[in-house]
């Protein structure tokens, strides 16, 4: 994931679960096993930034409702790169999906 404003970063960490689920399909057990708790680990590091509890659901509503002065370079960073860690974990879960099928 590139640099996203907050509310495409909301987008996407909204659509982390449903990426996760559709990316479980076919892949070995031990590869979703490790995706679901670098998924978890991603989502729970942005929660602790935020200040909210560790669901994307709440991840993302904390994201869009903080407002926009209230946005350093710094939390935003920290925010995207957990973000992009879940969407490497999930990348590399469709990885071994191919490979398995």
């Amino acid at each position: 994931m590139s640099t996203s404003s907050p509310a495409d970063l909301a987008v996407a960490v909204r659509s982390l679960q449903r990426r996760l689920d559709e990316a479980s399909t076919d892949a070995p057990p031990q590869a979703i096993a490790t995706a679901r708790t670098e998924v978890a680990a991603a989502i729970t590091a942005a929660a602790e930034r935020l200040g909210c509890s560790a669901s994307t659901e709440s991840v993302a509503a904390a994201i869009t409702s903080r407002r926009p002065e209230d946005w350093n370079e710094g939390a935003l960073a920290e925010v995207q790169a957990s973000a992009d860690a879940a969407a490497r974990a999930i990348r590399v879960l469709a990885d071994a999906a191919e490979r398995a099928r």
